[in-house]
């Protein structure tokens, strides 16, 4: 028995002296460990970022860089010089300045006049381009040469005493509408009677194919229904017999040479 306990005292020494030795070396050990370095500490701390949008994922960020970078926006003065030039306007005030053109009111040729509605007074024929008719022609009612225009003037003539005023259509104005070619003019009366007129006359001396006298139309005893008539008062040279050889009445046909 005394034996026995002798035994457990001393396992119970050794064990206790074991556990002593083992705290005493890891006592050992904490003295020894170096002090942490604080500069290493501050590199292992996590580091504090601000709050941002989430990161865009890698490949859509490589998609991203590889699109072309929009071009710089131009000077605003740089892109309006780019942009193509109009064609240039013409100048509106050089245009109503400038000389307006000569239009001739004669028709082209194939043209057709209105067919008369009334009685034909007048049919023309020979070198014209703007016909109503058979056989190049161009007939005209009163109501046609009517809407011509009318001018009038008064004058004195060797068949009447006293001045009269005449009413008509200028004969220029009706060339022009007939497309008339020539150069003269023959005029036939109701009676056969004809004559031959240059027709640069007409514009030089407004000469008229009257179709009043005094306001009244002419009747074919009165020297109608068409009389050419020149402003005798207006020029000393249409007093002669050659210009009243002109003056044809009861005029009914006409034609261009």
């Amino acid at each position: 028995m005394t034996g026995a306990r002798l035994n457990r005292r001393y396992f119970m020494v050794s064990t206790i002296g074991m556990l002593s030795a083992t705290a005493a070396r890891a006592a050992a050990v904490e003295t020894e460990t170096p002090s942490p370095d604080p500069r290493s500490a501050a590199e292992a701390a996590p580091v504090s970022t601000p709050q941002s949008a989430p990161s865009t994922p890698p490949d859509a960020a490589a998609a991203q860089n590889t699109q072309p970078m929009p071009a710089a926006p131009q000077d605003a003065a740089a892109a309006r010089n780019a942009q193509p030039v109009p064609a240039a306007q013409p100048d509106t005030a050089a245009a109503q300045n400038a000389p307006a053109a000569v239009v001739q009111e004669a028709q082209p040729a194939g043209k057709t006049l209105p067919t008369p509605k009334g009685k034909v007074i007048l049919s023309i024929s020979g070198k014209i381009s703007v016909t109503n008719a058979a056989n190049n022609a161009a007939r005209f009612d009163r109501e046609m040469l009517e809407g011509l225009g009318l001018t009038k003037f008064t004058t004195m003539t060797p068949w009447y005493n006293e001045p009269v005023t005449f009413e008509g259509v200028r004969l220029d104005r009706l060339m022009e509408v007939v497309g008339a070619a020539g150069e003269q003019l023959r005029a036939r009366a109701l009676d056969d009677y004809t004559t031959e007129i240059p027709i640069a006359d007409f514009e030089r001396y407004h000469t008229i194919l009257a179709m009043k006298r005094n306001g009244n139309y002419l009747p074919v005893t009165d020297k109608g229904p068409l009389f050419i008539v020149y402003p005798f008062d207006s020029h000393p040279d249409l007093k002669h017999q050659r210009f009243y050889a002109r003056s044809a009445w009861q005029v009914a046909r006409m034609t261009v040479t």
